[in-house]
């Protein structure tokens, strides 16, 4: 899966990208400057959920067509853009998955789904 900076991922066609696509984006390990990446990542990605984006259709605009996973999700909890970008996801996007150490971040605006003990998987 190739990485991309995030210059190559705001310059990104999101709506020229088939199904077959997979990229991935992970900040700086400096949390000053991991935190100006993601404000200025969602603040693009909350640009691009209104293009094309119809009321009468759900998901719909630029995005729609798109599966996003959110890994560590507890990091964005203060970031407005993202929380932004998080509560209303489920018009723009075709999935958001959310993982979070903490089920009470994101608890009251998602479906919780917790995966099974390992004991379970290993029978």
């Amino acid at each position: 899966m190739p990485k991309l900076t995030l210059g190559e991922l705001i310059s990104y066609k999101w709506t020229k990208a088939d199904n077959r696509v997979r990229i991935r984006f992970v900040p700086d390990p400096n949390p000053h400057i991991s935190r100006t990446e993601l404000d200025l990542l969602f603040t693009q990605l909350n640009v691009l959920k209104q293009q094309g984006f119809h009321s009468e259709k759900q998901p719909s605009g630029s995005l729609q067509a798109w599966i996003i996973f959110l890994d560590e999700a507890h990091k964005l909890k203060n970031i407005e853009s993202a929380t932004a970008f998080i509560n209303e996801a489920r018009k723009f996007c075709r999935k958001l998955v959310v993982i979070c150490s903490d089920p009470a971040i994101f608890g009251p605006i998602s479906r919780i789904v917790r995966p099974p003990q390992l004991e379970q998987l290993q029978h």
